[in-house]
């Protein structure tokens, strides 16, 4: 055929998430040349692709392939608290290790019941897209500690076969019991598992005692493993 062609391909819930339309081809005396489309599922790779074969027999060369690509129309991952920033950083990271990369969302205003506390929110992905909902979420117990402010992947930092995540409250309040500081700042890890996260392992790192006002956790990132001990490193 040379009529353009709508590709729509939902998920298991029947949700659109992927759309191909107004695909036309033409050669250079600008005739319509036609195409045939072709689903290719590998469902030992848990992989789908699309493919479009141009039938360019008697095509006069350059041709033209408009568009090349229109639209990936994914899920819209939205926040319960509409003053929350979500997505302010966001960063992903095969925390589950299925062969596929979630996604995680930093919402450093984030607000249930503590002003600024903040929060980290991991959605998991597979074949069939994203998860709207959180399947992990971390909140700040600590008022205007803004966390959330940066995520990032921290790569296996324990070796076991996960990729782990990072975050940063870089207003992280801090007491030694004489004395408060505003904006210490922390940085949080968390450990990822064959589920997701492992709620019950998160390690919270501070400062050092001499630079209790220096907003730690302001930028995070996973470094790779930097002295080769097999354990990932993170700044």
């Amino acid at each position: 055929t040379n009529e353009q062609v709508n590709c729509f391909m939902p998920d298991k819930n029947d949700y659109q998430v992927f759309e191909y339309s107004g695909f036309k081809v033409w050669d250079a005396n600008n005739n319509l040349i036609g195409f045939s489309t072709n689903i290719i599922s590998d469902i030992e790779n848990n992989d789908i692709k699309i493919e479009f074969i141009i039938e360019d027999i008697d095509a006069v060369y350059p041709l033209i392939i408009d568009p090349l690509f229109r639209s990936l129309v994914l899920n819209v991952i939205n926040s319960d608290d509409a003053s929350a920033q979500f997505g302010s950083s966001v960063a992903w990271a095969d925390v589950n290790d299925d062969g596929y990369d979630d996604v995680i969302g930093g919402a450093p205003f984030y607000d249930k019941g503590i002003t600024g506390d903040g929060g980290v929110f991991v959605h998991l992905t597979n074949l069939y897209g994203i998860s709207e909902k959180p399947n992990f979420k971390l909140l700040s117990s600590i008022n205007d500690s803004r966390l959330g402010s940066k995520v990032a992947n921290a790569g296996d930092i324990n070796d076991d076969g996960y990729e782990d995540i990072i975050a940063g409250a870089p207003y992280q309040y801090y007491t030694d019991g004489v004395y408060g500081y505003n904006a210490t700042g922390a940085a949080y890890i968390m450990y990822g598992c064959s589920y997701g996260i492992d709620s019950n392992n998160i390690l919270e790192i501070l400062p050092p005692l001499d630079d209790l006002n220096g907003n730690f956790g302001s930028y995070v990132n996973g470094l790779g493993d930097i002295n080769g001990d097999g354990y990932g490193d993170v700044i």
